[in-house]
């Protein structure tokens, strides 16, 4: 992969996780399914800004 191409595919890579945006995890637990996105935040000087979003919902989708 050529590095210019690595540089601009991790800016699209939430930090601290694995997933990349548009991405979403689901845990099933006893109370209930956490459930984990990678959201756009927005630009911040010239690169993709991203968050990882915890929520826990009653229900697995």
């Amino acid at each position: 992969m050529p590095a210019s191409l690595a540089v601009s595919c991790s800016s699209m890579q939430c930090k601290n996780s694995n997933l990349m945006l548009g991405n979403v995890t689901i845990q099933q637990t006893s109370g209930g399914c956490n459930v984990t996105s990678c959201i756009y935040d927005g630009i911040a000087n010239g690169t993709i800004a991203t968050t990882l979003t915890p929520s826990l919902q009653p229900r697995c989708p």
